[in-house]
């Protein structure tokens, strides 16, 4: 076989290759949009939401406060009223530089002392807090979001739901574009045709 009819084999097997459906890649684009844009909305959320609502989000990571307050959930908490705080309210607070999520089991009488449990421990937490330790006061709990939040702040969950996605738009746009240059280049010239040439 010669050399040429040997390239000329190999172009038409490349050009007959089997293509995706259209309705396939309009579906896979459709996807990859939704999923960037399910990501970007998430994080435009938890960075609005303490200023338009006075939310603040934590990941829950241990489970004293189960089952209220299951481990691997995202806790919402409002902006506390340190003036009005009441026994069996659950609020978040810092102690020796930690975070911690409790509930108030006992005011002193002055009300500058509050004592502290979480739900499944035994006893009480050691000592006493104040009232300005109070940082938010629990409004409600979703449970097991706080696994994908972390995975999200991973390089896998970045990946997997901006970066990927983001490319495989990208890649498909610009295939759209490459068969729609093809397609003009193949269209017979208008001026050509009303000049009796030939369009093929």
């Amino acid at each position: 076989m010669m050399a040429a009819e040997l390239r000329g084999t190999v172009a038409g097997r490349w050009r007959r290759r089997p293509v995706a459906p259209a309705w396939l890649r309009e579906a896979l684009s459709w996807l990859g949009i939704a999923l960037v844009g399910v990501a970007v909305a998430g994080l435009v959320t938890v960075a609005m939401a303490p200023r338009l609502f006075g939310w603040q989000f934590v990941v829950v990571q241990g489970g004293s406060m189960e089952p209220t307050i299951g481990f691997g959930s995202v806790a919402v908490m409002t902006r506390p009223d340190r003036e009005h705080l009441h026994t069996g309210d659950i609020v978040m607070f810092s102690r020796g530089g930690q975070v911690v999520t409790h509930r108030i089991v006992a005011i002193s009488a002055d009300g500058r002392q509050l004592t502290m449990k979480g739900d499944a421990n035994d006893a009480p937490d050691q000592g006493t807090i104040s009232p300005a330790s109070v940082r938010g006061e629990f409004a409600f709990a979703v449970p097991k979001v706080g696994y994908f939040v972390h995975w999200m702040g991973t390089q896998q969950g970045y990946m997997a739901l901006i970066l990927i996605p983001g490319l495989a738009i990208i890649a498909i746009e610009l295939a759209s574009i490459g068969r729609s240059l093809r397609a003009a280049s193949r269209r017979p010239d208008p001026g050509d045709l009303a000049a009796g040439g030939d369009p093929q």
